[in-house]
């Protein structure tokens, strides 16, 4: 029995798409039931609620728009069969993980998936059930702890206690160039 090929295709320069066909499934925002089901699972590890809620956002935006050889994903529901092949067969040699672009249609945003989570979910009270860690609202006088930075911190006292600012004559606003000039004046005569 022959395979068939996914309905969807891969934004990739071999993919075969004209150049209004690429720009028309690009900017789709049509979901599709693999585009959701990979939104699902990265929300498992990357919750946009809370205090990082837009470093969260910003980390589903890239996943959703790129599927990365390192990461713990199932590769044969989000990649095309050529990708697929290629991530199979041939060895990365760079060192860094090679990226490929899914094959659902949707390149969402962030605006988009706010859209989403917004009709699945009330985000409104997800963000009120979000604990606030202790202390983040508390205005506090910040220091560099003690134990580190102790020594550094002794020595610019010392140093500080060493400099004398210099004295400004009379309350007079003198610019600097003139106060060297007259300073040369007095000590020359």
């Amino acid at each position: 029995m022959e395979e068939e090929s996914p309905p969807f295709v891969s934004a990739g320069e071999n993919s075969g798409i004209k150049g209004e066909e690429l720009q028309q499934s690009s900017s789709s925002s049509e979901w599709c039931i693999d585009s959701e089901i990979r939104l699902f699972k990265k929300l498992l590890s990357h919750k946009p609620a809370g205090v990082s809620k837009h470093f969260h956002m910003g980390c589903l935006v890239d996943y959703m728009n790129n599927v990365y050889e390192d990461e713990d994903t199932d590769f044969e529901d989000v990649l095309t069969s050529e990708d697929l092949h290629e991530l199979t067969t041939k060895r990365n040699t760079t060192g860094k993980p090679r990226v490929f672009r899914p094959r659902y249609k949707i390149r969402p945003t962030a605006g988009l998936i706010w859209e989403k989570l917004e009709n699945m979910y009330d985000m409104k009270e997800i963000e009120k059930n979000e604990a606030i860690p202790e202390g983040l609202l508390e205005k506090s006088e910040f220091c560099l702890p003690e134990d580190d930075f102790g020594d550094l911190l002794r020595k610019k006292d010392e140093l500080n206690r060493g400099f004398v600012a210099p004295q400004t004559g009379g309350g007079q606003s003198v610019p600097r160039r003139k106060q060297r000039d007259s300073a040369s004046l007095v000590a020359a005569g």
